[in-house]
């Protein structure tokens, strides 16, 4: 789908008269790339389930399914979208790491800033846990060379 390893799988199914899709992706790397993650997810989305890509490419089917384009990934009664975002804080660009406690870093997240234009009208299930991001092998404390 993308360059490198980055990508995405949906499935769909009926629960009763309820359609749902799940979308889990692997979004973009990269303090910058927060347009790069928005368009690959927008690609994601648009490409779910499609016999033609949204670049105009033939997809053929899979697995003894076929690809009939009759369903749309954001036309379910509910998506839910899982995986690595690859989510970064908005820092200001001569900070590489971010002030204050770590629960006062939520304020800065990409994601929950709106700055991920394809994730609008979405909601975030409540963060209760710290940050997930990379640690001093066999600790409990970041790695501070790069930022969050």
């Amino acid at each position: 789908l993308f360059r490198s390893n980055k990508g995405g799988v949906c499935a769909r199914f009926l629960l009763g008269s309820l359609s749902a899709c799940f979308v889990n992706v692997h979004l973009a790397s990269g303090q910058n790339a927060v347009s790069e993650r928005s368009q690959h997810l927008a690609q994601v989305l648009a490409d779910a389930f499609q016999s033609t890509s949204s670049k105009g490419g033939t997809r053929p089917g899979k697995n003894g399914y076929e690809r009939s384009s009759v369903y749309h990934a954001m036309r379910h009664h509910f998506c839910v979208i899982t995986g690595d975002f690859n989510s970064r804080l908005d820092l200001p660009k001569e900070s590489q790491w971010p002030s204050g406690p770590q629960e006062s870093w939520l304020a800065r997240d990409q994601i929950l800033l709106g700055q991920v234009a394809s994730m609008r009208g979405f909601r975030e299930g409540v963060i209760s846990f710290p940050p997930t991001y990379k640690y001093k092998i066999g600790s409990t404390s970041l790695n501070t060379k790069r930022s969050p």
